[in-house]
């Protein structure tokens, strides 16, 4: 197997240049706990897109710790032009499939509250505890409505998308010609 060296990296040549792995990939090497946080500390980070468009998919809580490490984060990150343009290309397909959950779940809870609201399928729960439940129904539709309107509303001012471009602004691969 002829081997090159290029650069300190050395590569095997079979059917054009492959780098060795253990050099490619030295984070998936690393067994060394300094090495690992050297790594951490100093890696340039590259997103994908799907993990951009799963800020749509998230809870506000879970979104908000999200972009908190992005914002930590901020000077390490980068993403390909390719991913800027997945992320432009599909929020809005993201929004909407997100609203058809919210849909969903609304219509199946509203159901299922009407189930309950019929004692006669229910003719050994107290009216008590019945009425709890259905208060309980009521409190987590009007949650759901609620959320999904502010997530609808992402359709015409997108939160998400203007913290995505203050984080990635200048930190977006050039293009590239298709």
């Amino acid at each position: 197997m002829p081997f090159d060296s290029i650069g300190g990296v050395q590569y095997w040549h079979f059917d054009g240049w492959s780098i060795a792995m253990r050099k490619a990939f030295p984070g998936h090497f690393a067994n060394n706990p300094d090495e690992l946080k050297k790594l951490w500390e100093n890696s340039l980070i590259a997103v994908d897109a799907n993990l951009l468009l799963s800020l749509y998919r998230y809870s506000e809580s879970t979104r908000a710790e999200f972009i908190e490490v992005f914002e930590r984060l901020k000077d390490r990150l980068w993403i390909p032009n390719q991913v800027a343009k997945e992320f432009l290309r599909n929020r809005l397909k993201v929004i909407s499939d997100q609203a058809k959950t919210y849909d969903e779940a609304i219509q199946n809870l509203e159901n299922l509250r009407r189930d309950f609201e019929n004692t006669k399928h229910h003719p050994f729960v107290s009216p008590e505890v019945l009425g709890d439940c259905i208060k309980s129904f009521d409190l987590i539709v009007g949650e759901l409505k609620s959320n999904k309107a502010r997530h609808d509303s992402k359709i015409y001012s997108d939160d998400i998308k203007d913290v995505i471009g203050d984080i990635f602004d200048g930190k977006v691969g050039g293009w590239v010609c298709e």
